[in-house]
């Protein structure tokens, strides 16, 4: 809560009007979105393939979206500020990386793509308490049915038990990675710290990671006190790297013969996974 100018007290918080939500009718569409998706909506695609997002008026910075899927694609439309609508399209099978963020309420998918020969990124933010709307755009954009679920890969591969004792939290989380294959093929797992920084204090809070290889690509996940990451990379599109000394993970893809960081994590103690 806070103060404006006439002495009122004004609610900078998140408001429901504010959330993600669902379209149940055409009529709800914003007419600048229409001619992006003219095409789409002849095709067939069915109205529970759409999300309208509105800008959150409490967060700097925050952005007004509709994202779409049909037919092996996202496409993500953005509202400029001279009318205009901005359209980013993107085929699945160009899809190199997903990072998955939630922190408390405020979440967000980055895709990275490769387009023209170039490597791209695009947000799409969301509320948790909205998640099941964005699920099936994650499992869209690795390939897989829009109502995946890993119950019948793990329990043909299950996870590894010792963590249900050792590290409850990255046993939980580690479903995630079957997404990326029918069973985690090696795994090593640690501890992390994260530091937190504001005008007079420094906090470091312990958090805790783990790096999956499945048959497909890589999971890596780090989960604290109130937030956890998720990235999903392919294999046939990158790779990961140990720097020992450093004690530092990274997670990388090729952009014109370069390296092109998705994500690093370092780490504080480091194990390797125990054999089933």
């Amino acid at each position: 809560m806070k103060k404006g100018r006439n002495g009122n007290v004004v609610d900078f918080g998140a408001t429901l009007q504010e959330w993600p939500k669902r379209i149940w009718e055409w009529d709800e569409v914003r007419e600048c979105y229409l001619p992006h998706l003219s095409k789409w909506k002849e095709q067939g695609m069915p109205l529970e393939a759409m999300v309208w997002v509105p800008a959150k008026g409490y967060e700097r910075g925050a952005f007004e979206y509709l994202a779409a899927r049909f037919d092996g694609q996202i496409m993500l439309l953005f509202p400029q500020k001279d009318g205009e609508v901005k359209e980013i399209c993107i085929p699945c099978r160009d899809i190199l990386a997903v990072r998955e963020l939630r922190y408390v309420l405020d979440c967000r998918y980055l895709i990275y793509y490769e387009m023209d020969g170039k490597i791209e990124c695009v947000a799409m933010p969301y509320n948790e308490a909205t998640q099941y709307l964005f699920t099936p755009f994650l499992n869209c954009a690795l390939q897989l049915d829009e109502n995946f679920n890993a119950a019948s890969r793990i329990r043909l591969n299950p996870r590894p038990e010792h963590l249900l004792h050792e590290a409850h939290e990255l046993y939980s989380f580690s479903e995630a990675a079957y997404r990326l294959g029918d069973k985690i093929v090696h795994y090593e797992w640690g501890r992390n710290f994260q530091i937190t920084k504001n005008f007079i204090f420094k906090t470091k809070k312990e958090c805790s990671w783990i790096l999956c290889e499945m048959e497909e690509g890589w999971c890596m996940i780090e989960c604290g006190a109130n937030y956890h990451e998720t990235t999903y990379l392919y294999k046939k599109y990158g790779k990961v790297l140990l720097e020992e000394e450093k004690k530092l993970w990274k997670m990388e893809v090729e952009e014109n013969g370069q390296p092109y960081l998705v994500r690093d994590l370092k780490y504080e103690t480091r194990n390797v996974g125990k054999e089933k």
